[in-house]
This record gives structure tokens, sequence and C-alpha cells, in this order.
């Protein structure tokens, strides 16, 4: 339902604009500048081009601490939200 969406609700976006920066870096889909800062000023392009996979993106998100505890998360994403 969600990638239906050309403009959703901005709650929504709010939500996945967060999602998106703390995605950054760890999912190779997700455009970022050379600081590995979210490159693209509408995040809900990004949340698009995940949501075309929506089980490789569930999988993204279940397995997010593992990344988090090897280290794969820079800082900033955290800061970003």
């Amino acid at each position: 339902m969600l990638k239906a969406l050309n403009n959703p609700p901005d709650d929504v976006k709010k939500t996945f604009a967060c999602v998106v920066n703390l995605l950054c870096v760890v999912d190779p889909l997700i455009p970022v500048d050379g600081k590995g800062r979210l490159k693209e000023a509408n995040p809900w392009k990004c949340v698009s081009i995940l949501l075309k996979n929506p089980k490789e993106f569930l999988d993204k998100l279940k397995n997010y601490k593992n990344d988090i505890d090897e280290k794969k998360v820079p800082e900033w994403n955290f800061k970003a939200i």
C-alpha cells in the first residue's frame, strides 16, 4: 500500500525520512554524500526505491540491530533524525 502513495500524509513522510536517514551508508540504494549523509532532498523518493522489494526492506530493518552492533551504522545517522 505504501509504495503506491505518490504523496503520503506528512506523518508517514516524517517517519520514513527518519528510517531513510538511519539506513544511510548501511543500504547502498540510499544516495549519500561524501560524508555519508542523505543526498536526496526528498526522502520519499528513496522510500519508493526501497519499497520496490518490501521483503528485502523488512529484512534490512530486522537486521538493523546487528548492523549497529557491528559498527556499520555511523553516529551521524542517529543525529540526523
